[in-house]
């Protein structure tokens, strides 16, 4: 058996794989997606892409893509680790522990601080029990039906205008409220592009909110899921100045943006922001169900293991790769 890095044209064989092990909706499962995650513009560096290899076959695979965070108005670099995949002949045998160590180890060398996940019931397990990671959350995912009898009362205190590009007053904007949360992705211009428009396959739409002096006060991404002839709704990722007033408009926004569509619900993760969850629950929006949110720290990381908390970390959809 053979540990080593990725290398060019592995996906062919990393792709057949993911879909022999595990049979899911998510349309992760192609090249095009494979490229821009991989190897896309992603601005804080290119993915670490770890294989088990027996007579040239790749039967287990593990990746973290690098992500830079705001941790106390200074720039981290973490990683989400995503795509733990063995072959079913390989499976609870202890392999995928060796393709970790060497993919903690490379991303240590990369400078990367923290690794976090957000796994099934399996992967948890295996996450706590072999790889030390820790228990950060539980990610609640609200949940709310749309009905014909919706009524949306948006303020006249915001205008909202749908974009393709960015400006310097955006990025002005971006600057502002990073510096606004104790902990959040680092959301900059080059970021958003790759993440958002450069995603070869989903649709996402990008709305900004600007204030009566014209002034950008908040962003929110959505996008539309059709599994089953049923559409719903995600508010994918919002970001939004706290001394604008301006998450009730947001999520009413977004509401009617999704009943105009005939969505039957709308979901969102939204983390960091207890103000902001009240509103959602005041909305009637409901926690559908809860995912664990854990996170591996390595040397350089250490030191953040009190920081990073779910009171202070703002984590969204957005903060996600591999299903949203």
């Amino acid at each position: 058996m053979k540990i080593r890095k990725y290398k060019n044209k592995d996906e062919i064989q990393i792709l057949k794989l993911d879909r022999l092990v595990e049979e899911h909706p998510w349309n992760r499962r192609n090249l095009k997606n494979w490229y821009w995650k991989y190897k896309g513009k992603n601005p804080f560096g290119r993915s670490l892409v770890w294989v088990a290899e027996k007579e040239k076959k790749i039967v287990a695979t593990f990746s973290v893509i690098p992500l830079e965070y705001i941790l106390d108005k200074k720039t981290v670099l973490g990683g989400c680790s995503i795509a733990m995949i063995v072959h079913p002949d390989y499976q609870n045998k202890g392999l995928i522990k060796f393709v970790a160590d060497k993919l903690f180890n490379d991303a240590a060398l990369n400078r990367i601080s923290f690794i976090y996940g957000y796994p099934n019931e399996k992967a948890y397990q295996i996450h706590k029990q072999f790889f030390s990671y820790e228990d950060i959350s539980m990610q609640n995912l609200f949940h709310k039906k749309l009905d014909n009898k919706l009524i949306i009362n948006r303020t006249n205190s915001f205008t909202v205008e749908k974009v393709s590009n960015f400006s310097k007053a955006f990025d002005s904007f971006l600057n502002n409220v990073k510096k606004q949360r104790k902990i959040c992705l680092n959301r900059n211009i080059n970021f958003l592009k790759w993440r958002y428009l450069q995603r070869p396959d989903y649709s996402y739409d990008f709305f900004l909110f600007k204030n009566n002096k014209n002034k950008i006060c908040a962003y929110v991404v959505l996008k539309i899921y059709k599994e089953n002839k049923i559409k719903r709704g995600h508010i994918i990722d919002c970001f939004y100045d706290k001394k604008e007033n301006v998450f009730s408009d947001i999520i009413k926004f977004s509401e009617e943006y999704f009943y105009k569509a005939k969505c039957s619900e709308i979901t969102l993760w939204l983390q960091g922001d207890q103000i902001a969850k009240n509103k959602l629950i005041n909305a009637k929006y409901k926690i559908k169900n809860k995912r664990p949110m854990i996170c591996k720290f390595l040397k350089e990381g250490k030191k953040f293991k009190k920081k990073l908390n779910s009171k202070d970390w703002f984590f969204t959809m957005g903060d996600t790769l591999e299903i949203y």
